[in-house]
């Protein structure tokens, strides 16, 4: 708080108040009765309207009165420590010189009320009132309003960790607003870690990162709140990671971990690590952009980087088990964080690739990536992956996913097509079953002994797509004619490229409409990821015949992912009224757009009375 020098004011304390005082205005921050919540350490404006070119004394106390006296109400008590801020009256007091109203009967003084925070038990409250000289007041003097000023400490605010990716046992700069100066007030995590505070002031806080720690949103905690936690805001994470290498020094296999800094060049040439894992274990990886020149982490675009986004998958040989490009802050992706969307347990001994590649095909970029096995740890209740992910009724299908007990098929259950189905195998992060006669389309949840998981639509990774047992390919630059239910493949070769397909409709029955981005060497159906080996992002339309003809119906994304579908909870199925001839068209529906797709014409007859 200011120091403000103690002065007497029984001069003040007369029994009668005299009438016809005129007007003095004292503000601060514009307030002129509060109570004003000002800031330790923020500076705040104090202003007072009285006669021109005058002293006057500004008085502060710790506690409010309402004493009459022949200058107006004394609203201070003053036996609760009454200081003379400013005094223009007595010069000896330090501020003498600047406690004068100018000629215009102004003052104004930008100052700290309070010069350090205090807990909220201790927080202080005081009570200002002016007193200066009047020649239209019956004694020459007058009091101006009383202003309540309370200290108000703002919960804490994270705006930057330096460095913002460092080791198990390292030191960690916290940047910010409104943190304790005594370090035992401030309780700093990272993810769920309890770091030791090892120094602070009100804006820098420095911490010994646990070597039990992972990665995850950094969190301050004072008396006066918390800076929340934000896994999403790079600013306030930080990655914990061991020594950095470079791409050449990555090790051939890992059964451990590992960081490297890398590069992708583009995004047709992906970078792979391979890990070994045992059944159980949990494969791991972190990938960011990053920027060389500062040695940080950072969104999509740096002074290196124009846009990097980056995709990592798992793999197994040639096939995909689980992608993810979402999890972690912006514009990173990962397995096993904190909040993350996703995570890998091996269901067999084997070795396994992770791969870096960049959502979007134009920009390439530098990138830091913790790779390794672990126990498992950070373990969302979810589904993971399926294979395949193309399907027909007798097929086998194996999901992998979190908490399962293996050998156990008891207490374990998979949700698809609309029914509970019991799986034919449990493994180490898995799950095996059949897939059943009459199934639709549609996402994949479990049920283990630990939970279940949520049913999701809109997640490509947990969605099994059920093709039928006629499919073909189409022709450039034909129409082929579909008489009953058929499975289509074909390729928009560019942005402005289309395809069309000609139904014959039957009276009463309804259609259903699929088309998802196909991945021909794996042979699975994905989201556009803007990326090779498919950025197709699909949109269907039904018309009577001619694309400018009435749109009967259409989509471009009720589908997992980026993918089209009519004929689902988000999109109602196409009803023919008679009939007919119907045209689908599919197309991309961005410009950039384009790439392989699988195409599911499914009819359905209406129930027999």
């Amino acid at each position: 708080m200011v120091k403000m020098k103690k002065a007497a004011c029984v001069w003040l304390l007369f029994p009668a108040l005299a009438a016809g005082l005129s007007a003095q205005v004292l503000l601060v921050d514009g307030d002129p009765s509060g109570p004003v919540q000002v800031t330790p350490q923020v500076a705040v404006g104090i202003e007072l309207f009285a006669q021109p070119d005058v002293p006057f004394a500004l008085l502060v106390a710790m506690a409010p009165a309402a004493t009459a006296t022949p200058y107006g109400t004394f609203g201070l008590d003053w036996n609760a420590n009454g200081f003379v801020a400013l005094n223009g009256f007595d010069p000896q007091h330090p501020f003498h010189a600047e406690s004068w109203l100018d000629q215009s009967g102004y003052f104004n003084l930008t100052t700290e009320i309070f010069s350090e925070a205090h807990v909220p038990a201790e927080q202080i409250q005081i009570w200002a009132q002016t007193i200066s000289p009047d020649v239209t007041a019956p004694n020459g003097y007058i009091l101006s309003n009383v202003v309540q000023v309370n200290e108000h400490t703002p919960p804490p605010q994270v705006i930057l960790n330096t460095p913002n990716m460092v080791a198990q046992g390292g030191v960690l700069t916290i940047t910010g607003q409104h943190f304790a100066s005594a370090p035992y007030f401030n309780i700093v995590t990272i993810g769920n870690c309890l770091c030791n505070v090892l120094s602070s002031s009100g804006s820098v806080i420095a911490v010994e990162v646990p070597v039990t720690c992972n990665s995850g949103p950094v969190m301050v905690s004072t008396p006066w709140g918390n800076s929340g936690s934000n896994p999403n805001a790079i600013n306030s994470w930080v990655a914990v990671l061991n020594s950095v290498v470079s791409e050449a020094q990555a090790p051939v296999v890992s059964s451990g971990f590992a960081t490297v800094q890398g590069y992708i060049f583009t995004a047709q040439s992906p970078d792979s690590f391979t890990v070994h894992a045992q059944p159980g274990q949990e494969i791991y990886a972190e990938c960011y952009s990053f920027d060389p020149n500062t040695g940080m982490l950072t969104g999509g675009s740096n002074s290196a980087n124009q846009y990097f986004d980056p995709v990592l998958e798992i793999r197994r040989g040639e096939l995909t088990l689980c992608f993810d490009d979402d999890s972690g802050p912006l514009t990173s992706a990962a397995f096993g964080v904190q909040s993350g969307i996703n995570s890998f347990v091996a269901d067999i001994e084997a070795d396994f690739t992770v791969r870096v590649r960049a959502v979007f095909t134009i920009f390439s970029g530098h990138y830091i990536l913790k790779y390794g096995v672990r126990e498992p740890l950070n373990m969302p209740m979810r589904v993971h992956g399926v294979h395949p992910n193309i399907v027909r009724a007798g097929d086998q299908v194996t999901v992998w996913c979190s908490h399962t007990v293996p050998g156990q098929t008891a207490g374990h259950l998979v949700h698809a097509f609309g029914q509970d189905i019991v799986p034919d195998a449990v493994g180490y992060g898995s799950m095996q079953f059949t897939v059943p006669a009459g199934a639709q389309s549609g996402p994949v949840s479990v049920s283990t002994p630990s939970g279940s998981s949520q049913m999701d639509m809109d997640r490509m990774c947990a969605y099994l797509t059920v093709i039928q047992n006629q499919f073909t390919f189409a022709v450039e630059g034909q129409i082929p004619v579909s008489t009953s239910s058929l499975t289509y493949f074909g390729t928009i070769s560019n942005s402005f490229d289309y395809d069309v397909f000609r139904i014959v409709t039957k009276a009463g029955h309804d259609y259903r409409f699929e088309v998802y981005a196909y991945d021909g060497p794996e042979t699975r159906v994905m989201t556009s990821t803007w990326a090779v080996p498919n950025p197709l992002d699909p949109d269907l339309r039904v018309t009577p015949g001619g694309f400018t003809s009435p749109i009967l119906a259409m989509d471009s994304g009720s589908g997992p992912g980026l993918n089209a579908q009519i004929g689902n909870a988000l999109s109602p199925y196409y009803h023919a009224t008679s009939d007919t001839t119907i045209d689908l068209w599919l197309m991309p529906w961005f410009m950039g757009s384009w790439g392989d797709y699988m195409l599911t014409i499914v009819e359905i007859a209406p129930p027999t009375p």
